[in-house]
Formats: structure tokens, C-alpha cells, sequence
């Protein structure tokens, strides 16, 4: 399933419990990036000890690894051993999603299926979940009715995602209209979220990113600005960042910033290693700093070899 804008605001609710002193260290790695000896330790733990918990960091730490098939089977464990644990199935769902998207085209529709079997069970285990229904209504909304996708599903998720929370409401159906390609109606909505939540810095970044990939710069600075005003996050730094780089602003100061983003920590709910690599990639470009931005753009792929984004900007470079 292809991420649209809002992957940039997941929901805190879709972290993992706090972890036991054990996996501690491995968090640590994989929060900064270096998913290879995050892996390694959490691999150790596992070993140790046969925990759900341990299980589910062994998938994360291999779905950043695009091993996906391994990740599946990780969290499969997990679920075995806790099957009434909500966050367990939703991480499942997703991993069975990403092998869906990324492996054999013969084994698709079935790895889809299980996707959405898993992100229903989720719900259904955690139905005040945001995280989990917001999971769900992107695959009804972008899934084909063959694959149990349909917009009555999506536009049902979404009444419930607004009766918990009227600001993401704005958010989900700004989602459902983005996957349709109507934009002004997906504008609108995040616009309307902004206004009736002013004080939310959420608010103001989902709709900058919304306007970053529609080429409105000067709005998406503006908007990732009250973001910032109101509480200092990783995205909100990378969307003025970002926004600066497209309208030629501010160059050195956007580096500096997007190089600290790079030392981590990031979190499930902070822009990607190979995103804040890329945006780097960019900025050293626009700045006339081409080996600069050929090391940034290496950087990006090593993390994601199948970052577009990344692809692009290197072919400039030839």
C-alpha cells in the first residue's frame, strides 16, 4: 500500500509499550539509525528470552531492514504468544502490508488479505485506537474491492476516527480525498483543522505537509512556522526546512538543522532517516555543494535503496 502525506503525523498510540530494561540498548540503536546492531540486540534478547515484546522489536528493527518476510514471521510470533495484544496485529498488518507492496507479485493479493485481517483484528482489540483505525481506513480507501478495499469501509473508519477525535476526523478525510486526488477538498479539510485548533501544532503541521507536496511553499513555511511556534518536533523542523530549501531560503540554516534531525533519536512518528538524508541531499544541491549532497543522497539510499525521492535528485548529479 503506498504512503500518502499523512504518514508523516502517525500517532503516538501506535508505539510499542515502554520496554523492558533489556531492550533498552536496542532501542536506543534503532532510534539512531543503526538498524543493523539494533537488530543484532534485540536478536540477543529474543534468544534470551521468547517474549512477545522482544519478538515485535526483532520485526520492527527487520522492516527497517526491507526484509519483510522475516518481519512477518517476527510478529507472528508475537501474536502467538499475546494474541489479545491490539498493537501486536496492527504491527503485523503493516508488515504484511509492506510485503504486499515490495515482494513477489504472486503472493500480493494473499499477503494483502492477511493484512486486512490483521488490521481489522487490531481495531476490533483496540477500537479507541486512532492509530489503528487510521491504519485500517487507508487500506479500505486504497485496497480494491477484490482485496476487501471500498470507500464505504474508508468513509466508515473515518466517521469513527472523527467521533474520537474531531481533529483527526479533518485529518482522515483529508486522507480519503488525497488518495482520490481531490485536492482542494483534502486542503480544505486540514485548513478547517487549523482553524478550529489553532493551540495544536499537529494541526498546523499535517496541513503544511499537505501543502509541501502540493508545491505551495511559501504556505507550507507559514504553516510549519505555528507548528514550531507551538512545540518543537521533528517534522515541524523538517517541513520549514524543507519548504526553505524549495523557495531558495535560508540554506545553511536548513542544513544545520536537518543534519542534527540526522543524528537522531527519530521515532515511528518522526520523518525516516532516508527522508531527512534526502532533504539534506537537496539543500547541499541548491547550495552548489554537489559532493556534499552526492555523500547526503548515499546516505538516504543506504537506508532505503528504493527511496524515490533520493533516486531523483542523485540522477541530477551525473
Amino acid at each position: 500500500m503506498k504512503r500518502i502525506f499523512l504518514a508523516l503525523v502517525l500517532l503516538c498510540a501506535c508505539r510499542l509499550p515502554l520496554p523492558a530494561q533489556g531492550l533498552a540498548d536496542g532501542i536506543r540503536l534503532y532510534e539512531a539509525g543503526r538498524f543493523h546492531d539494533a537488530l543484532a540486540d534485540f536478536q540477543r534478547q529474543a534468544a534470551a528470552a521468547s517474549t512477545a515484546e522482544a519478538h515485535a522489536w526483532v520485526g520492527r528493527a527487520l522492516l527497517k531492514l526491507r526484509r519483510w518476510s522475516d518481519a512477518v514471521q517476527q510478529f507472528e510470533a508475537a501474536v502467538r504468544l499475546t494474541p489479545a495484544d491490539g498493537m501486536n496485529q496492527l504491527w503485523l498488518a503493516r508488515a504484511c502490508g509492506r510485503k504486499a507492496e515490495f515482494g513477489s507479485v504472486f503472493t500480493a493479493f494473499g499477503t494483502a488479505r492477511k493484512a486486512l485481517r490483521a488490521f481489522e483484528a487490531a481495531v476490533s482489540l483496540m477500537p479507541e485506537n486512532l492509530g489503528a483505525r487510521f491504519d485500517l481506513m487507508q487500506y479500505y480507501a486504497e485496497a480494491p474491492g477484490i482485496a476487501g478495499g471500498g470507500d464505504d469501509k474508508a468513509a466508515k473508519q473515518a466517521k469513527e476516527i472523527a467521533r474520537l477525535s474531531p481533529r483527526m476526523g479533518f485529518v482522515a478525510r483529508a486522507a480519503i480525498y488525497e488518495t482520490d486526488k481531490r485536492w482542494e477538498d483534502a486542503r480544505r479539510e486540514l485548513e478547517q483543522a487549523a482553524a478550529a485548533f489553532p493551540l495544536d501544532a499537529s494541526a498546523h503541521a499535517d496541513l503544511a505537509a499537505h501543502l509541501l507536496q502540493r508545491s505551495d511553499f511559501e504556505g507550507a513555511a507559514k504553516s510549519a512556522r505555528a507548528a514550531l511556534t507551538l512545540q518543537r518536533t521533528p517534522t515541524a523542523v523538517l517541513l520549514l526546512a524543507a519548504a526553505s530549501i524549495r523557495l531558495g531560503r535560508n540554506l545553511g540554516e536548513g542544513e544545520k538543522a536537518l543534519r542534527e534531525l540526522a543524528r537522531g533519536p527519530l521515532r515511528e512518528d518522526d520523518p525516516s532517516f532516508e527522508e531527512v538524508w534526502c532533504w539534506i541531499g537537496e539543500c547541499c544541491l541548491a547550495a552548489g555543494k554537489k559532493e556534499e549532497a552526492r555523500e547526503a543522497l548515499r546516505a538516504s539510499l543506504a537506508f532505503n535503496p528504493d527511496y524515490g525521492p533520493a533516486r531523483a535528485l542523485q540522477s541530477k548529479l551525473r
